[in-house]
C-alpha cells in the first residue's frame, strides 16, 4: 500500500509529527512473591509503522465493531471508539504541536510532532480561501511505543504568521494499551477558537458557506476487502477529501457533506451529513443521520454521527469564520462486506 494510493483523492487532511503512549504498572511483590512476568512487546509490535493501513491490519477488531459505541464529546470536539475522552489538550511553540486526548479512567493519549515518522506532502488545511492568507499548515504522521502500549495518528496543525496564539489542530489517533485486544480509534480538532468556555456570538439571520479540508482511517473487510488487495488497492489506511457544510442562522441549522466533490477512498465514495439544528449557547451541533454512498460497491445500510462546532472568530460579517469538527460511518454492502471509516474536518467560511 502506497501514500499515493491513499492520497490520490485531492491535496487536502486529517490529521505534522505527533504521538504518545500509556504505561502498566502493577503492584509491588514482596518477599516470596512469585517473579512477575517480563514486560511483553508493544501489543501489535515494536517497528514503527509505514503508513496506518499497517497499524489497522496488524491485529484487533475491525473499525466496524468499534465505530458503533463511539461517543461524542465537546471542547474543542473528539470523537472516540475507545474510552470516554473528557479533556482535549493543544500546546503549539511555532513548530511542536502536542495534542493530549484524556481519557475516562484510561491515562492519556498523547499526540506530539517530535514523534513524526513521516511527512505527508498532501496537506489538508483547516481554514480556506481567504481565512487561508497569512497562514501555514504542517501535516506529520506520529507513532510512539512502550512495552505495552502503543500509539498512531495523524496531526495537521494550522496557525496564523502574524499572531502565534492563533492556531488549530485536527487529526486522529489509534492507540492500544497494556491488555489491549484491539486498537482504540478516535478523531479531534481543538483550538482556542473552539473552546466552549468561550463560545461564539452567532447571527440570527442570514446563510454561510464552509469548505475546506477532511480526513481520517478507513477499513473494509469481507470479499470487498479481498477484491481491492487483488487488484492492488488497499483495504485499510488513512484518507485526505474535501469537506462543505451550509449553515442557515435564520432556521438555526446546519447540514453538509464529506467527500462530494472528490470522493472518500481512492476517488470514491460520500458521506452525506444530514441538515441538524445548532446549539445557539455555545455553536456546538451533532447528529446521528449520515449516508455512506460510493459508487464501486452496492450498500445496503449505513449509520454513523458527526459533530462539530463554530468558531468563536467571527468573519466581516459577523459569521463565525470556519467550522469544524468529527464524523464516524460504518455500513454493510451486497456481498455482505463492511465499510467503516472516522475522521475530522475544518472548514472555512467562502460565502
Amino acid at each position: 500500500m502506497t501514500a499515493r494510493s491513499l492520497h490520490a483523492i485531492a491535496a487536502l487532511l486529517l490529521l505534522a509529527g505527533c504521538g504518545g503512549g500509556g504505561g502498566g504498572g502493577g503492584d509491588g511483590a514482596g518477599p516470596g512473591a512469585s517473579t512477575p512476568p517480563s514486560p511483553s512487546e508493544p501489543p501489535f509490535g515494536a517497528a514503527v509503522p509505514a503508513d496506518a493501513g499497517e497499524v489497522l491490519e496488524s491485529a484487533g477488531p475491525s473499525l466496524y465493531a468499534l465505530l458503533p459505541a463511539s461517543r461524542i464529546w465537546f471542547g474543542s470536539a473528539a470523537l472516540s471508539a475507545g474510552p470516554d475522552v473528557t479533556d482535549l489538550g493543544l500546546t503549539f511553540d511555532g513548530r511542536r504541536a502536542r495534542v493530549a486526548v484524556e481519557r475516562a479512567a484510561a491515562g492519556s493519549v498523547v499526540l506530539d510532532t517530535d514523534d513524526a515518522y513521516r511527512d505527508d506532502g498532501l496537506t489538508f488545511s483547516v481554514f480556506y480561501g481567504a481565512v487561508g492568507s497569512g497562514r501555514s499548515s504542517r501535516d506529520r504522521y506520529v507513532y510512539s511505543g512502550t512495552a505495552n502500549s502503543a500509539t498512531s495518528g495523524r496531526v495537521v496543525v494550522d496557525w496564523s504568521h502574524s499572531d502565534p496564539a492563533d492556531y488549530i489542530a485536527g487529526g486522529y489517533w489509534l492507540h492500544a494499551g497494556a491488555g489491549s485486544t484491539g486498537w482504540e480509534a478516535g478523531a479531534y480538532v481543538v483550538g482556542p477558537e473552539l473552546s466552549l468556555s468561550d463560545p461564539p456570538g452567532l447571527p440570527v439571520s442570514g446563510t454561510a458557506t464552509y469548505e475546506g479540508d477532511a480526513g481520517g482511517v478507513y477499513m473494509l473487510t469481507g470479499d470487498f476487502a479481498a477484491q481491492r488487495r487483488d487488484a492492488g488497492l488497499s483495504a485499510e489506511g488513512d484518507f485526505t477529501t474535501e469537506a462543505r457544510l451550509d449553515a442557515d442562522f435564520a432556521a438555526g441549522t446546519v447540514g453538509g457533506c464529506i467527500g462530494c466533490a472528490y470522493g472518500l477512498i481512492d476517488g470514491s465514495g460520500s458521506l452525506a451529513l444530514g441538515t441538524v439544528s445548532f446549539d445557539r449557547s455555545n455553536g456546538t451541533f451533532r447528529g446521528a443521520n449520515v449516508t455512506l454512498s460510493t459508487a464501486v460497491v452496492s450498500i445496503t445500510g449505513s449509520s454513523g454521527k458527526w459533530a462539530g462546532q463554530f468558531s468563536n472568530i467571527p468573519d466581516g460579517s459577523g459569521a463565525p469564520r470556519l467550522a469544524a469538527g468529527t464524523f464516524d460511518a460504518t455500513a454493510s454492502t451486497g456481498d455482505g462486506s463492511t465499510v467503516a471509516l472516522v475522521g475530522a474536518f475544518g472548514a472555512g467560511r467562502t460565502r
